[in-house]
């Protein structure tokens, strides 16, 4: 069952940034040029979200959402080769089981790459923004469902909302009180994300790559 997004829906609000801490790279969310530590990237959610599947051992952090090596272009394979197109998209996970990929858009040279919007590209060839950041992404990945995106239509959950009980939803809301100081928002939080997107970065995103895709 498709769960549709509208851009219309309320705001997935995100207050106060606050500090992220991980094996991966700890400090605030927003990074430190030149900060010296051994991390997954320079993202602090990437990295406390890496940090979360290593524990989960073999379980998925979210339905579909499994980690890549960051920066790796090789998800980007038939993709346009121009490289001002592959420069700005920095893939680090897969979005669903079907082999669509979620990119950080390096839409500007601003140096806090955890600001970024993230994009995910689909499996056919539709893309699209899913997330504002991300810190964004993190509440998006709360609803533990695959999402999916079609050619002229905004990201959708794939799946039905999942058992609040199941011990991956019990672990992630205990991850996200640990990290975020906060509880984990309700299934409209969640599914409010990507409309929220949309609304800010939708036509920014299509012009951007509209001049690669219609080649």
């Amino acid at each position: 069952m498709r769960v549709l997004v509208a851009v219309g829906a309320c705001r997935s609000a995100w207050t106060d940034p606050g500090a992220v801490v991980g094996r991966y790279g700890s400090g605030p969310s927003h990074t430190v040029p030149g900060e010296d530590v051994a991390r997954y990237s320079p993202v602090p959610e990437l990295n406390l979200l890496k940090e979360l599947e290593e524990r989960a051992a073999g379980d998925f952090v979210a339905d579909g959402f499994e980690m890549l090596d960051y920066g790796d272009p090789e998800p980007l394979s038939g993709r346009p080769e121009d490289p001002a197109f592959r420069s700005r998209l920095v893939p680090f996970a897969l979005a669903n089981g079907s082999g669509s990929v979620y990119t950080l858009w390096r839409c500007d040279d601003r140096e806090d790459l955890a600001t970024l919007p993230v994009v995910v590209l689909g499996d056919e060839g539709a893309l699209a923004v899913a997330a504002e950041t991300s810190r964004h992404l993190v509440l998006l990945l709360g609803a533990d469902s695959e999402i999916g995106v079609d050619h002229g239509y905004p990201p959708y959950l794939r799946g039905e909302p999942q058992d609040e009980d199941t011990p991956r939803r019990a672990r992630y809301r205990a991850w996200f009180q640990e990290n975020f100081g906060r509880a984990l928002p309700t299934e409209s939080g969640a599914t409010a994300v990507p409309a929220d997107a949309q609304n800010r970065y939708a036509e920014r995103f299509a012009q951007w790559s509209d001049r690669f895709l219609s080649r």
